[in-house]
């Protein structure tokens, strides 16, 4: 008698059969966009494991990057919920900057310190998607304008196969943040806005 495949995930992944199409495995922020975000300010994103056709996932590795070095740093990680909870380093160590700043420090220009993945404390069940972590991002100053950030994996390595073997991910994760002056800053450029109109006004009744 012939057994059927066993759709079994170990974190997050499905077990295919041999005939089965190439896997999927990708990284994938949730939302993948922020606007209007204060030069100083802050904003919380999740990032999720998404797998395709099926696959066995025991671990991740990745690191987050903003290459512009503009001043974006991690002010706390939680992976509450996730079934990849054995971390690497620990969420107070990923917070504790200048580690957690996202403009160097790590394998590759513009990269936070540490690495942020994870292996996964038990075997588990699931389909198609998990989140792997929830971080709320900082803002240091950063100039008015549209910037990148993303997951970035040493190459040749990404995630961990049941066979212990380092495979790379599909794709990274990606998102972009549309950073604005802070308040203050508005009040000054409308202020200032105010005073040039008066002092243009003040010269054409002089004139006049």
């Amino acid at each position: 008698m012939k057994l059927r495949p066993l759709f079994a995930l170990i974190a997050v992944g499905l077990t295919l059969p041999f005939s089965a199409a190439k896997s999927d495995v990708n990284l994938v922020f949730s939302p993948i966009s922020f606007t209007n975000v204060p030069s100083s300010g802050s904003f919380n994103v999740t990032l999720n494991l998404v797998v395709t056709a099926g696959e066995q996932v025991v671990a991740v590795n990745y690191f987050l990057q903003e290459l512009s070095a503009a001043g974006f740093y991690i002010i706390s990680r939680s992976v509450a919920g996730s079934p990849l909870s054995d971390t690497y380093s620990s969420d107070a160590m990923v917070a504790v900057r200048p580690g957690a700043n996202l403009a160097g420090g790590g394998p590759a220009a513009g990269t936070n310190s540490l690495d942020l993945g994870a292996n996964t404390a038990t075997p588990q069940t699931t389909t198609g998607s998990a989140l792997v972590a929830t971080y709320s991002i900082g803002l240091d100053n950063v100039a008015p304008g549209t910037y990148t950030i993303q997951t970035f994996s040493v190459p040749g390595s990404g995630w961990v196969d049941q066979n212990q073997i380092d495979r790379t991910f599909n794709s990274q994760a990606s998102l972009t943040v549309s950073v604005v002056p802070e308040p203050a800053t508005w009040s000054f450029i409308v202020l200032g806005g105010v005073a040039a109109l008066g002092v243009n006004r003040l010269r054409r009744t002089r004139r006049s």
